[in-house]
């Protein structure tokens, strides 16, 4: 599942982010186009409505994520280096 603002519920989310928790996923991958933070720059982003939006999904999966499961961000060397180690199998 595409853990994104752009096409992707914010119920849709949170539902995949539950089923990959109970699944013991390690590894959440959440992306976006950067010109969405701006209206009128990609379909997903059209207009203030849109935007506001746009940011209350980030803002509620990031509090889930980040918040409620202590999620931490990753940068291309943690995950080179737990997938080397074998820690991304399932959760800590």
């Amino acid at each position: 599942m595409t853990l994104t603002p752009e096409g992707v519920s914010l119920e849709e989310a949170l539902a995949a982010i539950r089923i990959m928790a109970q699944r013991q996923e390690a590894l959440y991958c959440l992306s976006f186009h950067s010109p969405s933070v701006e209206p009128g720059h990609t379909p997903y982003v059209r207009n203030e409505t849109d935007l506001e939006r746009f940011y209350t999904w980030l803002t509620t999966v990031l509090d889930l994520l980040v918040g409620q499961m202590h999620a931490r961000p990753a940068d291309p060397q943690d995950i080179f280096e737990a997938a080397r180690g074998g820690r991304l199998q399932t959760a800590a």
